[in-house]
């Protein structure tokens, strides 16, 4: 969508829109880095315990 088709009350709103959502961007990047060492391994746990008890040898 180019710019120029954008009414003239559009643009500031999506200038604040772009605005509010760059901290939160940032904030669920740092959280995904704080806490994907804990995610990542417990999930592996998780799915490989289900495999065991759904489905045993």
């Amino acid at each position: 969508m180019p710019l120029e088709s954008l009414t003239p009350l559009m643009l500031p709103v999506l200038y604040l829109v772009t605005l509010a959502t760059i901290p939160l961007t940032i904030m669920y990047a740092i959280m995904g880095l704080l806490f994907s060492p804990i995610i990542v391994p417990v999930s592996i746990i998780i799915k490989h315990l289900s495999i065991v008890l759904f489905f045993p040898l």
